[in-house]
């Protein structure tokens, strides 16, 4: 189903897991960050659809969600659906490698990891376990 909204921060923290019979049930939780998708290009490019973009933006920064943000929302800092499904696949790695994406980069070198992210992008071992 597409509801467009957006997550902006899809990560293993977030995901609800519950037992039901002989399996199990999956449901994204914490939507705090999210925001509504517009398909109008119109209405994206309005000054407060920017503004808040910038507001997330700055938390995505501060709380250190880098990991989970694609190199493009990090360079253009406009946060799309592409970001969702970049962070989907980080989470699908967290659960996979049970470990926490970059955890050999210290937070003082968040800056850092940002730019060599945009730049080169400094892609998630593969055995993190």
């Amino acid at each position: 189903l597409d509801y467009n909204i957006l997550h902006c921060d899809l990560a293993a923290r977030n995901i609800l897991v519950s037992k039901v019979d002989d399996g199990f049930t999956f449901k994204i939780g914490d939507f705090g960050l999210s925001k509504l998708l517009y398909i109008n290009k119109k209405e994206q490019e309005k000054s407060l659809l920017q503004v808040i973009n910038l507001v997330i933006f700055i938390i995505i920064i501060i709380i250190n969600l880098v990991a989970w943000t694609c190199p493009e929302t990090l360079k253009t800092r406009i946060i799309s659906k592409e970001n969702d499904i970049w962070s989907f696949g980080v989470t699908l790695w967290e659960i996979t490698t049970n470990s926490y994406p970059y955890q050999e980069w210290k937070k003082e070198e968040i800056e850092l990891l940002k730019q060599k992210i945009i730049t080169s992008g400094c892609f998630l071992s593969k055995n993190a376990m």
